[in-house]
């Protein structure tokens, strides 16, 4: 009986173990242990029948995260921001700031030659490329925070005018490395 015991326990101590070690992240997360860098795909819903000319927003990056920026200035550094992959093809103005005190980016998207995204277009306008520091340490569930000021703007073509919309909704998918 008592070998019996001495044999259960250790096979539920093997059991327990066994699943234990190089098991991946999931919904964006890294396998790596340490990641050094994020990179975060702003994508944007628009569900008015107005085409976008334009959009722009701000969101918070969590403490632990370096926002690399063009020395002297608050802008954000032209290899770290990019249109995002549902612009791929498009001449397209991709611009922002980084105001780190308050852990603040404005992030913006503009077609430069007259191309109007199409009406309902959903996808990733922006993609932000950060630094992580180790401590504290960052996963990607914090950069869940709700992207703020989003501003959509198009073109009414009957009265020839540039409009707000209001049909805007926004996601945020962090990847990091």
């Amino acid at each position: 009986m008592r070998s019996t015991v001495t044999c259960l326990i250790a096979a539920f101590g093997m059991m327990l173990t066994a699943g234990c070690g190089g098991g991946g992240g999931g919904g964006g997360a890294s396998s790596q242990s340490n990641p050094t860098q994020a990179v975060v795909a702003y994508s944007i819903n628009n569900s008015s029948s107005t085409p976008l000319v334009g959009v722009q927003f701000s969101a918070i990056v969590p403490i632990g995260t370096d926002v690399p920026v063009d020395a002297g200035t608050h802008t954000i550094s032209a290899q770290n921001i990019a249109a995002g992959a549902a612009l791929s093809g498009l001449n397209m103005k991709v611009y922002g700031t980084y105001s780190a005190p308050i852990r603040k980016v404005k992030l913006g998207v503009m077609p430069l030659d007259g191309t109007a995204f199409t009406s309902g277009f959903k996808g990733e306008v922006i993609s932000l490329t950060c630094s992580l520091t180790q401590s504290p340490k960052v996963a990607a569930t914090d950069f869940s925070t709700v992207v703020s000021e989003l501003f959509g703007y198009g073109y009414d073509q009957t009265a020839h005018k540039t409009i707000r919309l209001n049909a805007l909704t926004s996601s945020v998918a962090p990847t990091l490395k």
